[in-house]
């Protein structure tokens, strides 16, 4: 079932997505757009990002039954920080 959240828009927003993707793509997954919307992909994790003004809205699609919610959030929350 698709859950979203929010998180701080960190000041070096260019900056924050160069380093997920690299992490990304390391693991084997995609990372495609820009610092205003963009799809992600890995790990069976799939979902969308929108930045909007100070915050980045979240919607993970799809995730395995074994990830919980909350420990897929904690982890984006994680990589996102600048």
């Amino acid at each position: 079932m698709p859950f979203s959240f929010t998180i701080a828009k960190p000041p070096d927003l260019t900056a924050t997505l160069h380093k997920i993707k690299t992490l990304v793509e390391d693991a084997s997954g995609t990372l495609t757009g820009d610092t205003h919307s963009g799809h992600i992909s890995c790990h069976g994790i799939e979902g969308t990002y929108i930045t909007s003004e100070g915050e980045i809205n979240i919607t993970v699609n799809k995730k395995p039954p074994i990830y919980p919610e909350r420990a897929v959030r904690e982890y984006i929350r994680g990589i996102a920080k600048p």
